[in-house]
């Protein structure tokens, strides 16, 4: 334990700086950890893959509240989608990335189908791109994403959440 009078002493400094700085990094490589939707919502997104039955390629995204009636937002407000890329390179999960078009991703597919939660713990699920459209055509990494937030009967999200497949090289 640093004393009081120790306190100042250029090892102790050195000693505190550190110790705050690997506080901070742990804090800042983990914001999802920090916080969850006010409505109990939760969103995972399972990882592209051919569909004979869509004819190309997919993802699937499942959505589900504990505390109902809640709307999980994907529809273009405040930011908000479902989206299925193609990349030529393995991407990484970050938005940042996927929308910067030196990377040379482009968006494949996008559903704009809010969800309604009716019923508490029941799973909601969304494909990308729509049922009504087909699978997606290329060749390459593909990822989705979906950027969200709920509104219910605790509140509105303050922030939008963003869940991501993991990337999978594909041919469709």
């Amino acid at each position: 334990m640093i004393g009081y009078r120790n306190l100042f002493r250029p090892t102790a400094v050195v000693f505190l700086l550190i110790a705050g700085s690997l506080v901070a990094s742990v804090i800042n490589a983990s914001p999802a950890l920090a916080r969850s939707s006010v409505n109990g919502c939760n969103v995972t997104i399972d990882n592209p893959h051919f569909s004979s039955g869509a004819g190309g390629i997919i993802a699937k995204g499942r959505f589900s509240c504990t505390d109902v009636p809640s709307t999980i937002h994907i529809n273009g407000n405040r930011g908000t989608s479902f989206l299925l890329w193609l990349c030529p390179n393995k991407p990484p999960k970050s938005e940042s990335y996927l929308y910067n078009p030196a990377n040379g991703c482009t968006p494949k597919g996008s559903n704009t189908d809010n969800v309604s939660a009716t019923s508490s713990g029941t799973t909601y699920t969304r494909y990308v791109p729509p049922s009504s459209q087909g699978g997606a055509h290329g060749n390459g990494w593909w990822i989705s994403c979906s950027t969200w937030y709920s509104s219910g009967p605790n509140g509105t999200d303050l922030g939008n959440f963003v869940t991501f497949s993991n990337p999978e090289p594909l041919s469709g």
